[in-house]
């Protein structure tokens, strides 16, 4: 398995042979995430085209952590690279996960460390109510951000808490069945999903365990 530095060394010589009039990479290769400094880089995104970085960071504090929410977008430069700053470098309890809006290739990251397994939901996760596309999602878990990626046409967000509000079940089970409408918008011209549609992008955090789950919604 390549490390994040062969993974940007090999980007780089394929940028190079595809000036030199050689085919340009697969689309398909998934984003590279590297730390400088106080910086997160993340390459291998479509150039031009939008990366959103999203993640939790723990903040360590004299008698415990702060939970930080991290999502921004950056538009990539030609060379496929985005670069987002932050004031201070992330901590190490820190998950991220950088997505390409353009296609929904993910890759999951953390400062110091390996990266956290990814968790895949079960395709019973997406429910349906009279319409034949999905609305809901039921989740077991008892905090959770959520990042829904629409490939070339938006992104959402949602943070919800088991028996809250936005857990429409309205009680504190261990599970939480969350709305695509309830989402808010990242990017794109749509205030919410609306409706969970196939290919689009599932990504989930549980802030307090740092817990990862990412699947693609299914037909």
């Amino acid at each position: 398995m390549l490390s994040n530095w062969s993974r940007g060394v090999v980007v780089s010589m394929l940028v190079f042979l595809c000036r030199a009039g050689v085919a340009a990479p697969p689309a398909e290769a998934p984003p590279v995430v590297s730390f400088e400094g106080s910086a997160v880089i993340v390459t291998a995104i479509v150039p031009g085209e939008t990366a959103i970085l999203y993640g939790i960071a723990h903040d360590p504090e004299p008698y415990g952590i702060t939970t930080r929410n991290i999502i921004h977008a950056e538009t990539a430069g030609s060379d496929g690279r985005a670069r987002f700053a932050f004031d201070r470098p992330l901590p190490a309890h820190t998950v991220l996960a950088a997505v390409d809006a353009s296609t929904g290739r993910y890759a999951i990251a953390s400062p110091g460390n390996p990266a956290p397994p990814v968790h895949t939901l079960p395709a019973d996760a997406f429910k349906k109510r009279q319409d034949p596309e999905y609305e809901l999602l039921d989740v077991t878990t008892t905090w959770l951000e959520l990042l829904c990626v629409r490939p070339g046409k938006g992104a959402w967000y949602q943070f919800a808490t088991d028996g809250a509000l936005l857990d429409l079940d309205g009680r504190s089970n261990g599970r939480m069945l969350v709305e695509s409408g309830a989402l808010q918008r990242v990017l794109g011209p749509d205030d919410s999903p609306k409706k969970f549609k196939r290919h689009d992008v599932i990504v989930i955090i549980d802030p307090r365990t740092l817990t990862v789950f990412a699947t693609e919604v299914p037909e």
